[in-house]
């Protein structure tokens, strides 16, 4: 896959993640996932967003310009913002919006691409 494919996906992935279209995650994410070192299901994965954005109203994440880390890979900074309206990884739901940057490397398998 192109850097410029690779890219693209990307913004494809955070466009389905921000209109809640989590019917397609398959097309995004493989049965089995690495996150911050352990091993996932994509059953975990689509159970963590639906729980995120039902405590965080109006979830976005504006991904910025995302990096090229060679072929099987993109370093990315999002911008990740919404209203806490259930408690949420210790916040508590004030009202008060909520902004904060999260940093992700994003791999695929070479069999993947």
């Amino acid at each position: 896959m192109s850097d410029i494919d690779l890219r693209a996906f990307y913004h494809r992935y955070i466009d389905m993640l921000n209109a809640r279209k989590f019917n397609r995650i398959d097309d995004f994410v493989h049965d089995r996932v690495t996150v911050k070192g352990q091993p996932y299901r994509r059953d975990d994965v689509l159970a963590a967003w639906e729980d995120l954005v039902d405590a965080v109203a109006r979830f976005h994440m504006a991904g910025r310009r995302p990096r090229h880390r060679g072929r099987i890979g993109v370093a990315v900074r999002l911008l990740d913002t919404g209203t806490p309206v259930k408690e949420w990884l210790g916040l508590d739901a004030t009202g008060a919006r909520v902004a904060f940057t999260e940093f992700a490397i994003l791999q695929g398998s070479r069999r993947s691409l």
